[in-house]
């Protein structure tokens, strides 16, 4: 039976926990890791410094709201909006944290977000996503278009925030342009899949410019994301950018091409170009494309 994405993706969060369950274990009995003298030394609860958690608030029941976006690693323009930077194709995650003026979570309001730019907001048929939970959070998934300053504004009622994508070219990110390939299919086609989250799996709706050549033998160039401990990959992922981590797969399920070699291709940190069986994929559970039979092709 063929190998999934998820089970090697399973398989790397099994390693993750077995490694902090081992850390956990070296800390118990000693306090977390601290002395005495260190926890003699914490705030105490009754000084105000510790503030009770709020109790949320239904989205009917709340007079006002107060948007507040969330991302990992951004930062302020001059009007005080959140401004992210993100490389083109890759996936930007972003929440907003919904409030009442006295810092009690909404729960249960939907956002509404729209984009002024090339970049599209992730689909999801998730009600979690779209709906903010007890926390009074809404998560949202942007594809970062081309390069330029795209504007994401989350409307909740009356009441709206905007967030800046800083969206950076390759070349501006210091990564290594990918070839033209003549005849191949372009990352810009394949990221205009439209993914929704289904349950626990991934359903996708495809362009004519991909259904119509499921089938097709073709050519892609990506970078390649290894998933087996040889120098010799039979099976990898191709990516519209470099892999960094790997739980943070570039671009998401649309830009991401599952690739099943069975003589294996070296493993490369450059450009790779690549020919096999195309295989877009409606339902599945991992990336919404497959190359079969792959092997590596110079221009």
């Amino acid at each position: 039976m063929t190998p999934t994405v998820s089970r090697g993706l399973a398989t790397a969060l099994v390693l993750a926990g077995i490694a902090a369950a081992n850390l956990a274990a070296q800390v118990k009995g000693i306090n977390g890791g601290l002395t005495d003298d260190e926890l003699a030394a914490q705030p105490e609860d009754d000084d105000g410094f510790y503030e009770e958690a709020k109790a949320p608030v239904r989205f009917k029941d709340a007079d006002e709201l107060v948007l507040t976006p969330l991302a990992r690693g951004g930062y302020s323009d001059i009007q005080g909006r959140l401004v992210i930077d993100v490389i083109e194709n890759d996936n930007a995650f972003l929440a907003v944290r919904l409030e009442t003026p006295e810092g009690a979570p909404v729960s249960g309001a939907r956002a509404t977000p729209s984009l002024e730019g090339t970049s599209l907001v992730v689909d999801s048929s998730e009600a979690l996503l779209t709906i903010s939970d007890s926390y009074g959070i809404v998560e949202i998934v942007v594809l970062a278009g081309q390069m330029g300053l795209d504007v994401l504004t989350v409307q909740v009622g009356d009441a709206k925030t905007e967030v800046v994508l800083n969206v950076l070219s390759l070349a501006a990110a210091g990564i290594p342009a990918l070839p033209e390939v003549e005849s191949g299919i372009p990352w810009s086609d394949l990221m205009q899949a439209r993914v929704r989250y289904e349950g626990g799996s991934i359903a996708a709706d495809f362009p004519n410019v991909i259904s119509e050549r499921a089938g097709e033998t073709v050519r892609i160039a990506g970078f390649m994301t290894p998933l087996q401990a040889e120098n010799s990959q039979r099976w990898f992922l191709l990516t519209s950018r470099p892999p960094h981590c790997y739980f943070d797969i570039p671009g998401g399920p649309a830009g991401t091409v599952e690739v099943l070699a069975p003589e294996g291709i070296e493993v490369s940190w450059e450009p790779i170009i690549v020919e096999g069986r195309f295989e877009p994929i409606e339902l599945g559970n991992g990336a919404v494309y497959k190359l079969h039979d792959a092997k590596r092709v110079e221009l």
